[in-house]
């Protein structure tokens, strides 16, 4: 042993020395490495040198050359002299200027060995000397005893929640857990699980508990059931496991009722755990106080109701600060000491969150004043809370109107949207013009559309008035009080296209029969392959009159049955692209092998890298719009935009992807005059309408060409004669023709 000799003894400074009380197992008696220990040093005064002598139990021994000084002992020397024969470790340190602080000096590892008994043992820290950094030695070094716990099966133990704050009638899940650190060969766990009158465990697809990974077969889960309690077994032959040494081992749900007493608590008992070699040990009861917190139920309903309104999209939307603060100041409610004001929070943020639906409204929505109507009958009304965001309505009866208005003026519409702030309970109906059969608003509903096509017995008059909208209960079918909160009724605007290819008109699509009725292999034919056309084979019930071909040699603008087809008037195809039946119109035609489509009728693109048509003479700096989806669904598949040599991309510079999935995108067109842009597609896909912003004065002077000259002059799209027709759009004898 090295002793130091010290100029002064300093009392005043204040040194700690202890080792983390730490725990060894079985396993570690085979580990070469055995189990890391530190040893810590807090000091207020510089140390220079230390000296400490360190008792270990028997059955515990130090790790040869383990010793490390770590980054604390910024100089100097440390060594440990380890006596196997003593049990005795003597650590010394010369020169090491140890700053002031905490933490460890020192690390080295031990080692258990098999007389070391289960349970805890002392580790004791003799003979302590330390110094500073002049070399005065410190008395008042204070030295803690450390324990080293060595783990068996009487260390295992079972752990569940504490408490469970419950509301009524839903369901919860407690995870039991198992902590067998140091014992890897638990085999065998059992015990009682006892629950109150007033809660019951539910079964499950699995029976009443659920097994974990750590539980899984070969292990088998026996239960037993009795009046009041449940004993389980979740055991092995003794060959098996449980995996793991910390974690769930099995759950299972319950749900309370109103008869729950107070005080109540779900027990586990009679604990015990076994291993592989037939040893066990008892484990301590547990027990969980259950509670039917009706605040932190409230808090817990806000809290959800915050986290989903922040996943709301908001970025780039109208409103979205206001939103950040409802949901701010919902958080402030998290703190609040009353249902009162908790529920008063709920309800606020669920009227932001109207508020900012309704500041961003689909495209073609406008809302319709919702009106009680209590001046068109005697009925008995809801009872109404008109909020910033959503109306609603609570009735207790039969026969009870929420909402009724009379003549709503739809013209130019297509449908009726009622939206609700949160699912509707069973028992409302709808009315839209008087003595209509009543419509079921479903049970869940967040909306609820009425599409005038949709319905045979639709009331809408010639001049666009929709008699009523009416929402009521009937008799019976509903639990009361019945509650709607109605967000806004809007009517939906049909929109206005350049050219829309959803609707094709009575004259069109008779048209596009006459020339399928003609002929198979010219004009429009409602036989997609050419071999069945030539082979003279007739249409499929589902292409027949409901899809049409295109071959048509000389592309241009289309015709059917001699007519200009006005859905695509303007419109300049290329030759080959519309006379091999790569081009075909859909007036009826949803669903494919390839998919069930956004809607029944569109402009099909097929075949593929076509150039599909050009638009002429749109303007400068604009933007084009079109709603384009895939014809296969999987594959994504679309559009291409050219303004000469130059595609165009979106408004912020980039490429436009083409989807899968019915999408409207955007192009922008080139600053400069009008320009000639010409689509192609990358694969088959579907074009539902088209907005362009086209040159009036180039399209007349084209059109004025068009009418005067039929010499064989050309034209170019400014009416300018020139003596070559180059690549482009070019006017010859009065026709648009597509140069490549």
């Amino acid at each position: 042993m090295v002793l130091f000799l010290a100029q002064t003894v300093i009392s005043s400074a204040q040194v700690k020395l202890y080792i983390e009380d730490f725990s060894v197992s079985r396993a570690d008696i085979t580990s070469a490495e055995g189990k890391a220990v530190s040893l810590v040093l807090e000091n207020d005064v510089v140390a220079t040198q230390l000296q400490v002598t360190i008792d270990l139990p028997a059955g515990l021994e130090y790790v040869p050359n383990s010793a490390k000084k770590t980054d604390r002992i910024k100089s100097g020397d440390a060594y440990v002299d380890a006596s196997t024969a003593t049990g005795k470790l003597v650590i010394v340190g010369t020169d090491v200027n140890v700053a002031v602080g905490s933490g460890a000096v020192i690390t080295f590892n031990v080692r258990p060995d098999a007389t070391l008994k289960d349970g805890d043992h002392q580790i004791k820290l003799t003979e302590i000397v330390v110094s500073d950094e002049n070399a005065n030695l410190l008395n008042n070094v204070t030295a803690s005893t450390s324990t080293v716990t060595m783990l068996s099966l009487g260390s295992c133990k079972m752990e569940a929640p504490a408490m469970l704050e419950a509301e009524l009638n839903k369901e919860y899940q407690i995870d039991v857990t198992l902590n067998n650190e140091g014992v890897d060969n638990v085999a065998a766990v059992s015990g009682t699980v006892t629950v109150p009158a007033g809660l019951e465990i539910i079964a499950g697809e699995e029976g009443k508990f659920i097994r974990s990974d750590r539980a899984q077969s070969p292990l088998s889960f026996k239960v037993k059931e009795f009046d009041g309690y449940t004993n389980f077994v979740l055991s092995s032959n003794r060959n098996t496991v449980i995996t793991g040494t910390d974690g769930v081992l099995f759950s299972f749900k319950v749900k309370a009722d109103a008869s729950l007493a107070a005080g109540a608590a779900i027990k586990l008992s009679d604990l015990r755990v076994a291993d592989t070699d037939g040893k066990s040990a008892p484990m301590s009861d547990i027990e969980i106080k259950v509670v039917i917190n009706k605040l932190s139920v409230a808090k817990y309903e806000l809290s959800t109701a915050i986290e989903k309104v922040k996943a709301i999209e908001t970025e780039g939307m109208e409103g979205a600060d206001a939103l950040a603060a409802a949901i701010r100041h919902a958080e402030s409610a998290l703190n609040a000491t009353t249902i009162d004001d908790v529920d008063a929070a709920k309800e606020a943020l669920a009227q932001a969150v109207s508020v900012f639906n309704k500041a961003n409204l689909a495209d073609g929505l406008v809302e319709i004043a919702q009106s009680q109507g209590k001046d068109l009958d005697t009925f008995t009304r809801a009872e109404l809370v008109e909020g910033e965001g959503y109306n609603t309505y609570t009735v207790n009866g039969d026969l009870n109107i929420a909402i009724k208005m009379m003549n709503i003026d739809v013209k130019g519409c297509d449908y009726i949207v009622i939206k609700f702030a949160e699912p509707v309970a069973a028992g409302w109906h709808l009315a839209f013009w008087s003595n209509q059969d009543l419509v079921d608003v479903p049970a869940g509903a967040t909306e609820f559309k009425y599409v005038f096509a949709d319905d045979p017995k639709c009331g809408v008059s010639a001049d666009g008035i929709l008699p009523q909208i009416c929402m009521m209960t009937f008799f019976g079918g509903f639990q009361a009080p019945l509650v709607a909160k109605v967000e806004g009724i809007y009517k939906h605007v049909e929109p206005v296209h350049t050219w829309n290819f959803t609707k094709w008109s009575e004259a069109t699509v008779a048209n596009l029969k006459a020339d399928a009725a003609a002929s198979k292999v010219v004009g429009w034919s409602d036989v997609e392959k050419k071999a069945d056309a030539e082979a003279g084979n007739d249409a499929p019930e589902a292409t027949k009159d409901n899809c049409f071909w295109a071959v048509i040699a000389e592309g241009g603008e289309l015709t059917a049955n001699g007519e200009v087809i006005e859905e695509l008037k303007g419109l300049q195809f290329g030759a080959t692209f519309a006379g091999n039946r790569s081009l075909a119109i859909a007036v009826n035609y949803p669903t494919t092998s390839l998919g069930t489509y956004a809607g029944p009728a569109y402009l099909w693109l097929g075949g593929k890298n076509f150039e599909c048509f050009t638009i002429p003479a749109v303007k400068g700096g604009t933007t084009i719009k079109m709603g384009v989806e895939s014809h296969k669904l999987t594959d994504a598949r679309g559009v291409q935009l050219f303004a000469g040599e130059t595609e165009l991309k979106d408004a912020a510079g980039n490429a436009v992807a083409a989807p899968k999935t019915y999408t409207e995108q955007t192009w922008v067109v080139p600053e400069g005059n009008a320009f000639d842009i010409v689509v192609k597609n990358t694969n088959g896909c579907h074009i539902y309408f088209i907005d362009a912003e086209q040159d009036e004065q180039t399209l007349t002077s084209i059109n004025t060409v068009k009418s005067n000259i039929n010499d064989g002059v050309i034209y170019n799209l400014n009416g300018q004669k020139v003596s070559k027709a180059l690549k482009g759009l070019f006017i010859i004898n009065g026709k648009k023709v597509v140069i490549k």
